[in-house]
């Protein structure tokens, strides 16, 4: 029966992959004025029970609850294993019932995701826009032209101060206003050979 452990395995393994894909979608969307707020989901259901206008998640609480059953089963199947007793094992019954019951509900599970979550997911791009240009992280350009020092510095007074990177490096004349719009702009940092082009033309500008 060992083969039965290894599918089960298996069948956990692709239900808490969504799982855990799910409770990122979940957390993501959080919000509007609270939270992630990095998208938005389908909004199947008019609302919370106690927060009128609310959009629960409900396609991937329900994939994360099946992932629940599922991890539940393959403990069953485990141990139904486990007490097997030299080349008998008369634990069939649960071995058949919890494999099957976990592949139906894999099986049913992901076209529901697919049609009733994720192909009506959208992105909150000025939300995303504006946290990204908020970002702390952009310090690090600083670092990697100035010095870490110099990075930490701004690091630490744009965070006292509420401001943005970019504000306090315009504020300090650390950088023409070309160079920052270029150099602390978000996008560019996912660009790597962009991004490194763009330090090694602002030090050769400044050395």
């Amino acid at each position: 029966m060992d083969f039965c452990v290894t599918v089960s395995g298996l069948v956990k393994e692709v239900a808490t992959t969504l799982s855990k894909i799910s409770k990122d979608l979940r957390l993501m969307s959080s919000g509007p004025c609270s939270g992630f707020c990095e998208l938005g989901l389908p909004a199947l259901s008019p609302g919370s029970s106690i927060m009128p206008g609310k959009i629960n998640p409900t396609v991937p609480e329900m994939v994360i609850q099946i992932a629940h059953q599922v991890v539940g089963n393959d403990v069953a199947v485990t141990m139904a294993y486990d007490e097997g007793e030299l080349d008998l094992n008369v634990w069939d019954a649960t071995f058949y019932k919890c494999l099957f019951e976990s592949m139906q509900l894999v099986e049913r599970e992901i076209p529901i995701l697919h049609e009733h979550c994720v192909d009506g997911i959208t992105a909150r791009r000025e939300d995303c826009r504006r946290e990204a240009e908020r970002s702390i992280a952009l310090s690090t350009v600083i670092a990697a032209t100035m010095g870490y020092p110099e990075g930490v510095r701004i690091a630490h007074k744009a965070a006292a101060e509420g401001k943005t990177v970019k504000e306090v490096v315009l504020e300090e004349g650390l950088m023409s206003a070309e160079d920052a719009e270029l150099m602390l702009d978000p996008r560019v940092m996912t660009e790597p050979e962009r991004m490194e082009r763009a330090i090694a033309d602002f030090r050769k500008k400044h050395a």
